[in-house]
């Protein structure tokens, strides 16, 4: 699993110890999450799909799924 760190807490870390592989090794990592973009395809009238996993949604289209949580920001065609 990818582990990201904060870059403020790692500067003040380095204002106080200039050992950078232990200063690394005792940061928190921080609490993130990948990001899954996916788009709206109309299907029929009033029917949408998540390109992503496939789930109707019916008229309203918000802009992240709520069964998978994709961000809808991709464009048409991709």
């Amino acid at each position: 699993m990818t582990e990201y760190i904060e870059r403020d807490a790692a500067l003040e870390k380095f204002a106080r110890n200039s050992d950078a592989r232990y200063v690394i090794q005792i940061i928190p990592a921080a609490d993130v999450a990948p990001v899954v973009h996916a788009r709206w395809r109309h299907v029929d009238v009033g029917v949408w799909k998540c390109t992503n996993c496939n789930q109707r949604r019916f008229t309203n289209t918000p802009r992240y799924c709520p069964w998978c949580g994709a961000r809808m920001d991709l464009e048409e065609g991709k």
